[in-house]
């Protein structure tokens, strides 16, 4: 494969003059994307031509905040020719963002956006009121009350209906993919969700992962994902074998739990999808479990709500492994040293560790928000188990309910003056509980199934003010 430095429409070639990163910077850089306009649409375009077939769809990033379009490549990816990637384009108001598609044909980087006649028909002050609302919102700022009293004015000439759509367009922010599918394995969100002493778990050995013929590839993964992330350590995880009760049969959630690592999840669940099949096709084969190769390494994610009735929700940095520039709640995974059961689990499969385990699982998700948020545990409430869903790679999470005794300003300034694992994400937003379920922020497949099971008919969130 080509290695060299994309600027503007020229590729240089490794080893050039061009290519050294100094003088490349120090000559500038001509921007390469550009924004063509038609009756019925905006067109962000960029050609890269001297790349051909050394480049992909694969290699690029699109998403959009408001009503700028950004398009990055993968810094991750050192042999991608567009790593440094990072361009933003500003469509104009009257774009239809909820149809925005992009395509990468013949070496041209094509998103299209179509206008909205409706949007267009209104008055450009109007236009430019919600654009200014958008803002605010997006930087997590208050809405300043001249603004709403602004729009308020406007919209008594009959522009409310294609106001409150166009803010809730403009105010959208996310990527242009369609949301990733998940799977819910057991929801139990009925009557509040399920405390701790309802939950009983089976830990030991015999929940371990099964060892596979193609296993020497794991390292290779790893490696290659440390190369570009070098935050990764292969810390140990518990390992979901299998999930029961907690649904219709009325019994309580019963968790089978063996350990795995993180090496054991990039290696065996981020991987093409064919590799995937092949290794669940294997396990249902040998072991009559679909499961039976897989990491399975469970996760844990939090529905934090606020005493005033807010959802909080993080965007997901750059830094970290999956779904960057997505939304979730304070999230991450149970960890077995904290329970005192890692390393050979042989000698732990014992009541008193099967208890020390559930604690963790609880424990894990107040320790998570402390740490990615910054609110003190202490005024954090016990949380209650809501379900278990398993994301396109077949990883599982169990998903909770939190609640604090801090209101959503006081949140925010929790997370302003700096949390532990604030890199982990770039910005806090809220969203109203009473409304949650109609959330237009681009959303994690774990983070969109809690909203699910907390919202849904019986849930605790179903029937919040």
């Amino acid at each position: 494969m080509k290695k060299g430095f994309l600027s503007g429409a020229s590729l240089y070639a490794d080893g050039s003059s061009e290519a050294d990163p100094s003088l490349w910077r120090s000559k500038g850089r001509a921007p390469v994307l550009s924004l063509r306009t038609t009756a019925a649409a905006y067109e962000v375009h960029g050609a890269f031509n001297e790349a051909r077939q050394y480049l992909g769809k694969e290699d690029f990033e699109v998403t959009r905040s408001g009503a700028t379009v950004r398009v990055r490549g993968k810094p991750d990816d050192p042999m991608s020719l567009i790593a440094g990637l990072d361009e933003s384009v500003e469509v104009p108001l009257d774009g239809d963002f909820s149809k925005m598609s992009a395509d990468f044909s013949e070496y041209q980087l094509r998103i299209t956006i179509p206008r909205s006649p409706e949007l267009a028909a209104m008055p450009p002050e109007l236009l430019r009121l919600l654009h200014q609302v958008a803002k605010a919102e997006e930087a997590g700022e208050p809405v300043p009350p001249e603004l709403l009293q602004q729009l308020q004015a406007l919209s008594t000439a009959g522009g409310a209906p294609q106001a409150a759509a166009a803010a809730e367009a403009e105010a959208a922010e996310g990527s242009y993919l369609p949301p990733e599918a998940y799977r819910l394995l057991l929801n139990c969100a009925a009557g509040g969700g399920v405390a701790a002493s309802a939950v009983s778990v089976d830990f030991g050995p015999a929940h371990a992962r099964r060892p596979h013929a193609t296993d020497a590839r794991i390292d290779e993964r790893w490696a290659a994902a440390k190369e570009g992330n070098a935050r990764l350590f292969d810390g140990s995880k518990f390992r979901l074998r299998r999930v029961s009760g907690g649904g219709a049969d009325g019994g309580p959630p019963h968790l089978e739990l063996g350990l795995t690592g993180y090496r054991e999840y990039v290696g065996t669940h981020l991987v093409d999808a064919a590799e995937r099949r092949a290794l669940e096709d294997d396990g249902e084969r040998d072991h009559g479990e679909r499961g039976a190769h897989m990491a399975n390494a469970l996760g844990c994610e939090a529905v934090l709500v606020t005493s005033d009735g807010h959802a909080v929700l993080l965007r997901r940095s750059g830094e970290v492994a999956t779904h960057g520039g997505l939304y979730n709640g304070p999230s991450g995974h149970p960890e077995p040293s904290r329970a005192v059961v890692e390393g050979d689990d042989k000698e732990t499969r014992t009541v008193e560790a099967a208890a020390r385990v559930r604690n963790e699982l609880y424990a894990s998700v107040l320790m998570e928000t402390h740490e990615e948020v910054g609110v003190p545990l202490e005024k954090l409430k016990a949380p209650a188990l809501l379900g278990v869903m398993a994301d396109p790679t077949g990883k599982p999470d169990l998903l909770f309910l939190v609640r604090t005794e801090l209101d959503a300003a006081a949140v925010r300034e929790c997370y302003a003056a700096g949390a532990e694992e604030g890199w982990e994400s770039d910005r806090l937003a809220t969203w109203p509980v009473a409304d949650l379920a109609a959330c237009t922020l681009p959303l994690t497949p774990v983070t969109r199934a809690a909203i699910f099971c907390a919202t849904s008919a019986g849930g605790p969130l179903s029937e919040e003010p």
